[in-house]
């Protein structure tokens, strides 16, 4: 059996396709290039995400508060201490304390912006999850249809990638997590678990339970999901690799090039050949006689 071929698509000089053929390598190139550019276009959405969710977690950057100059004196009616005491006579309490809510926290402009960055990076995150899924099928069934070496790492990468997909998109009831969103979330959702957690300044105050189920959904799984981006690009760009078409240098020598540019007209039917001879016999001596002439008063020379 004859050894395999590393420059080859099959391994084999015989019953399968050519070496490198030039529209399964440009097929190949362009595929991996679509798939590198959806992972990319997923990893910085999952970054962005993680930006917004870190100021709006330990920054108060959303919120702010409303000055009034010169503000009057609150005046107590009398009235209105004499009514609250009648009822605390009379045995009736008041209702449950509730917290205040403080009318001068207003929105920031800085809360616009973490919205419309969260709605983009969403929008272009699921973009990428989309087309990356059949972008990588399509890499792996012409890759193994070839016989491209590294395929098996091609298959991997379809893994990787379906893993960080399905940990993206907004999946999280079917999967079993516990929570709709997924990696990709809304501003919206991500705010009522800021205030769910009451997130301040760095400090969380809610449960433990709830401060894992939010650390974990916000940090850690799109860390998760940006690694395996990585991995499903890296291997399938190295699975790839031996179907792509190599440039060699096709650079020429100097003196080839000088010679090809003194060539003339008039030598191109003798070739490189005759030119040599001609020149090697141009200073050769003319007066000895000629084979095919007769040198008067001398015989003829034998041509051996």
């Amino acid at each position: 059996m004859a050894p395999l071929d590393e420059s080859s698509l099959t391994g084999s000089p015989s019953g399968s396709p050519l070496t490198h053929i030039p529209s399964v390598s440009l097929a190949l190139g362009r595929l991996r290039f679509g798939v590198v550019l959806c992972a990319w276009l997923l990893g910085v959405a999952l970054t962005i995400q993680l930006v917004v969710w870190g100021l709006t977690t330990f920054t108060q950057l959303r919120w702010t508060e409303i000055r009034v100059q010169d503000q009057p004196p609150i005046i107590v009616q009398r009235e209105t201490r004499l009514r609250r005491l009648h009822m605390l006579d009379d045995g009736v309490t008041d209702s449950p304390h509730q917290e205040a809510v403080d009318p001068n926290r207003v929105p920031s402009r800085f809360n616009s912006i973490f919205a419309t960055a969260t709605a983009l990076a969403g929008g272009i995150g699921i973009i990428g999850c989309l087309v990356l899924i059949p972008l990588l099928g399509l890499g792996v069934v012409l890759a193994a249809s070839s016989a491209t070496n590294g395929v098996e790492r091609a298959v991997s990468a379809m893994g990787w990638a379906l893993a960080a997909v399905l940990l993206s998109l907004p999946l999280g009831k079917l999967i079993g997590l516990p929570w709709d969103d997924g990696a990709l979330w809304s501003y919206a959702s991500l705010c009522a678990a800021v205030d769910g957690v009451d997130g301040a300044a760095g400090v969380l105050d809610g449960s433990t339970s709830d401060k894992a189920a939010f650390f974990a959904q916000y940090l850690l799984l799109p860390v998760v999901c940006i690694a395996s981006l990585l991995l499903a690009g890296t291997m399938f760009s190295s699975g790839v690799e031996a179907g792509m078409m190599r440039r060699e240098a096709l650079a020429l020598d100097e003196t080839l090039e000088l010679e090809a540019a003194n060539v003339q007209p008039s030598s191109l039917h003798g070739g490189r050949t005759a030119g040599a001879l001609q020149r090697s016999t141009a200073g050769a001596d003319t007066s000895s006689p000629s084979v095919k002439q007769l040198t008067p008063g001398g015989q003829p020379k034998r041509l051996i």
